[in-house]
């Protein structure tokens, strides 16, 4: 049976439907385009025309969309704006490299009042030597301190001047570096940190393993199994174990439309890939955590209630954020501390 040909009115109508799409198609960029330019020579600097008014093609992303966050931290509490922006530099390239955990860190800068970090990686806030309790942390650029304007901002130098209070010889030094995973995390406890003989090791991390890696279950479960391994290695040396799951922009009940761009761009399905596994970490933590030798603090609420922007990206976050995280370790961790003979 031969096929039958199309009818010349229906060519026409076909012809002018594909026609009105090309001229909609058309006008829409156009639009786009004059919405763009036009916000550029008008700008305004509210969060609604940072990112509503952008047109899609334009919308913010990378270090442009991390600097707006980070300033938005500040003025939406009604807070000045740090002049000199991240202690970790605007594109963090002052952060400690990942090699700091193997190697020595001699080609890092010094920036007084900035970062201070010594031959080795270690930061450190209180006593350096006979400290009592001698407390060490370690993990990614969390636990590093980024994002905070300065040293006296960081969430470990707030930490100290909070437990300072009870314990006038507290000492607290930071081992971290930039991407670290858990596996990194313990190579650096063996490498470095046990030869600081701390009373408490604290790991700062669980976020990097899910956001830093491909095949997010197998690292989920390597992270579970890498903690495991260092509580084992810190109890035969006598240090008591605490694991802190740092905080994350989907524990936040109220989204900024900053946070909720960071979200979208961080994971094309966030929701579904990143807190299944965010979620598992933190079960597998509370399951491992014996309340004697092994404790676990769940920072993830910690920024649950607040309805401004927090975060400057999927991991870190500026000032108020560092003070609302030592916050939560402090309430955490003084129950903790008091259970250690101090010496």
């Amino acid at each position: 049976m031969s096929k039958s040909r199309l009818s010349k009115p229906f060519l026409l109508k076909l012809s002018l439907s594909a026609a009105a799409i090309v001229i909609t198609v058309i006008c829409i960029e156009l639009a786009g385009r004059f919405l763009y330019t036009n916000e550029t020579n008008n700008f305004q600097s509210t969060t609604a025309s940072l990112i509503e008014n952008i047109s899609e093609e334009n919308r913010l992303g990378g270090n442009k969309l991390r600097m707006k966050a980070w300033n938005a931290s500040f003025t939406e509490r009604g807070l000045e704006v740090p002049e000199k922006g991240p202690r970790d530099g605007r594109n963090g390239d002052r952060i400690t490299p990942k090699r700091c955990s193997i190697s020595d860190c001699k080609h890092l800068s010094a920036i007084p009042g900035i970062i201070e970090i010594d031959e080795y990686g270690f930061q450190y806030a209180g006593r350096k030597e006979e400290a009592s309790p001698n407390i060490l942390i370690i993990g990614g650029s969390v636990a590093w301190g980024a994002a905070a304007s300065d040293i006296e901002n960081t969430y470990f130098d707030k930490l100290y001047h909070k437990l300072n209070t009870k314990y006038p010889d507290i000492g607290i030094s930071v081992l971290a570096s930039a991407s670290s995973t858990s596996g990194t995390d313990l190579y650096s406890f063996v490498n470095k940190g046990i030869g600081k003989n701390p009373d408490i090791v604290i790991f700062l991390n669980g976020l990097n393993d899910i956001t830093v890696q491909e095949a997010v279950v197998k690292n989920a479960g390597d992270y579970i199994l890498n903690m495991k391994t260092a509580i084992k290695i810190a109890d035969l040396s006598g240090i008591k174990t605490v694991i802190i799951r740092q905080p994350y922009p989907g524990s936040k009940k109220i989204k900024t439309d900053f946070e909720k761009r960071i979200m979208e761009i961080s994971e094309d399905e966030y929701e579904k890939t990143i807190i299944p596994h965010y979620k598992y970490i933190g079960a597998g933590l509370q399951k491992i955590a014996d309340g004697e030798n092994v404790y676990y603090i769940d920072a993830a609420g910690c920024f649950e209630n607040e309805s401004e922007t927090t975060f400057s990206d999927q991991w870190h976050f500026s000032d108020p954020g560092q003070e609302l995280l030592a916050e939560c370790i402090y309430s955490g961790l003084l129950p903790i501390i008091k259970k250690i003979p101090l010496r």
